[in-house]
């Protein structure tokens, strides 16, 4: 049996975080296993919503928590005094730093003002030593060095300014435009270039001009749609909590059109990623027939690829990626409308949030995998910062601590906890505090202690269906894969093939042993089935041992006493020699070998 519910609870759990061990299995298996009266009727009701309940246990196996450290007032307020003082010092090194900055700037340009003019004191005499001083300063011209010079002296300047709170830019002229209007046919080459120098000036200012008007727009039409969407509110309320909840639908609606065209596009066989294919073909296509001698490509074609402004859609079409650079971001948009009906209107979204839970708890393989654990949305209506007083704070640490709220059972090296918040009505649950419910909260006061569940519930196992079924292998070997019969169908050959034994051994079947015999439920099982293939009348008595543990060595104990009472060493050994095995026929036939005997299990052929 444990290595049964080990493989099931592999299949059914393949990314658990811990390793289930086989001395786990076998606790499992003693403390929560039962044999069902009518198998088919008791897996067909355990996952049913009104009995899971009773059926379903958690396991619980130890996970790292997560928590808070909470500061006193005193802690806090010293943690702030140090915050303060660690940026004074900050801002006491940055001005340091940047003075010592400006101390070097003013020796550079000094120097470089040096240098100037021995340049300029030579230019006339010695051209040889001016292309020395520049060499020497890494410098090409002269033209270089007072553009260096005029750098350096408008970050010196940019600096004071800052140091003595004023705004660089108050003093700054408007740049000269006096050329823009002159007819070129007036200006010479220099004024040509100063010209196109000016229109470049223009053009970027124009474009900065046109992003403020754009900005200041924006903003009057944001002020419009505030100022209409409060009047709305004011005078018909009714109305705009039906235009907001529309407009949530809609974001949804968009949304899930998104994430199925992303879905179609993951499919290579999918009509999307078709037409995509043939898009990149077609745009393959014409870039080859476009290939050629450049005289050609101007004799022959004409690229005006671009001039209308939706051929660039193309590559919205092929690019995948698009689908999340979008500027318009729907989630963001979502959580602000859920944040306005939840201040509104609460009971909306929690209904919401409830029909979801309860999509998904309706589902058989979430409660077969979950119990009837109330599932935790994971992008639940009611926003999360709006139903928790807090989140998850940057002091939060990790610990090994579980709540007082499980119960443990010591498996091997490590616990298993148990949630126990109210006790199971299964009338096969065993006594020792083992058998525990599952915990059934997804109401939590921060968003730490949503994760903590989150982490919790990944660290579980749930024993539902598994605790009829792994017992069931006795009467139905055919579960595990073995192919024979149960052990009903054995009596039963066994009765048919024996004459006279079925009226003696009826009424004196015993139980006794530390596997099966130890589950709850064979007993009355047991007296079932032999029931439906016994005569009608049979008298039929079915015994429990009162110590299934050691009544076989008690038995076995009793025997050789019985033999040895009165005897001496030789006959004792020719007495026990029929039930013994020797050395020699261990060796021969192995460890699991039984010697025929009137107590052992004869071979019978009934064929």
């Amino acid at each position: 049996m444990p290595e049964f519910l080990l493989d099931l609870i592999k299949i059914k759990y393949p990314a658990f975080p811990s390793r289930v061990s086989e001395y786990q299995s076998r606790e499992l298996v003693k403390n929560h296993t039962f044999f069902a009266l009518d198998y088919k009727q008791e897996l067909g009701s355990i996952l049913e919503k009104k009995s899971l309940g009773d059926f379903d246990h958690i396991i619980q196996f130890p996970f790292r928590h997560i928590s808070t450290n909470e500061k006193t007032k005193e802690e806090l307020e010293l943690q702030e005094e140090k915050r303060r003082e660690n940026a004074k010092n900050l801002q006491k090194i940055a001005a340091r730093i940047r003075q010592e900055k400006l101390e070097r700037k003013e020796i550079e340009i000094v120097e470089l003002q040096s240098v100037l003019d021995q340049i300029n004191d030579l230019e006339s005499t010695d051209s040889n030593s001016v292309r020395n001083l520049l060499r020497d300063n890494d410098f090409d011209s002269k033209e270089e060095l007072e553009a260096e010079i005029k750098k350096i002296e408008g970050s010196l300047k940019r600096a004071r300014y800052k140091d003595l709170g004023i705004d660089p830019n108050e003093d700054k002229e408007p740049p000269k435009l006096d050329l823009l209007e002159v007819p070129d046919d007036q200006l010479d080459q220099d004024q040509l270039k100063e010209k196109r120098k000016q229109k470049l000036i223009k053009s970027n200012l124009d474009a900065r001009d046109r992003i403020r008007q754009a900005k200041l727009e924006e903003k009057r039409k944001q002020e419009e749609e505030i100022k209409k969407d409060l009047d709305l509110k004011t005078n018909n309320f009714e109305v705009w909590l039906k235009q907001l909840k529309d407009k949530r639908q809609s974001i949804l609606d968009k949304i899930e059109a998104k994430n199925a065209l992303k879905s179609e596009l993951s499919n290579r066989r999918s009509q999307a990623s078709q037409i995509r294919l043939r898009n990149i073909a077609d745009l393959a296509s014409n870039e080859s027939n476009n290939s050629g001698s450049k005289r050609k490509r101007q004799e022959e074609f004409e690229d005006n690829f671009g001039e209308d402004d939706n051929d660039w859609n193309i590559y919205l079409d092929i690019s995948k990626e698009n689908l999340e650079d979008e500027e318009d971001d729907p989630e963001a948009e979502l959580i602000q409308i859920n944040e306005l009906l939840f201040e509104n209107d609460p009971e909306y979204l929690n209904s919401l949030d409830r029909m979801e839970k309860d999509k998904i708890e309706n589902t058989i393989l979430y409660r077969f995998y979950s119990g009837d654990q109330e599932a935790i949305l994971e992008k639940p209506a009611v926003p999360k910062n709006s139903k928790s007083q807090g989140s998850i704070s940057k002091n939060a640490s990790v610990s090994s601590n579980l709540d007082n709220s499980t119960c443990s059972v010591k498996l091997e090296d490590s616990d298993v906890e148990i949630d126990e918040d109210t006790a199971s009505n299964n009338d096969y649950n065993n006594n020792n505090g083992s058998s525990c419910p599952p915990r059934r909260s997804s109401i939590f006061s921060t968003e730490l202690d949503e994760v903590n569940e989150l982490i919790a519930r990944s660290n579980q196992i749930h024993l539902n269906v598994e605790r009829v079924r792994v017992p069931e292998i006795l009467f139905q070997p055919s579960i595990f894969g073995i192919d024979q019969g149960g052990l009903v169908e054995a009596i039963e050959n066994l009765w048919k093939n024996v004459p006279g034994l079925l009226p003696v051994s009826a009424k004196n079947i015993f139980i006794t042993g530390q596997g099966f015999s130890k589950t709850p439920g064979l007993q009355d099982r047991l007296r079932k089935e032999l029931t439906s293939i016994l005569p009608v009348g049979t008298p039929l008595n079915i015994f429990m041992s009162t110590d299934l543990e050691s009544d076989a060595w008690r038995g076995a104990a009793a025997w050789t006493r019985f033999l040895s009472n009165g005897a001496n060493h030789t006959n004792y050994i020719n007495l026990i020699e029929p039930f013994s095995i020797s050395r020699v026929l261990y060796n021969e036939c192995g460890s699991e070998y039984l010697k025929e005997n009137a107590f052992s299990n004869k071979y019978h052929n009934f064929s």
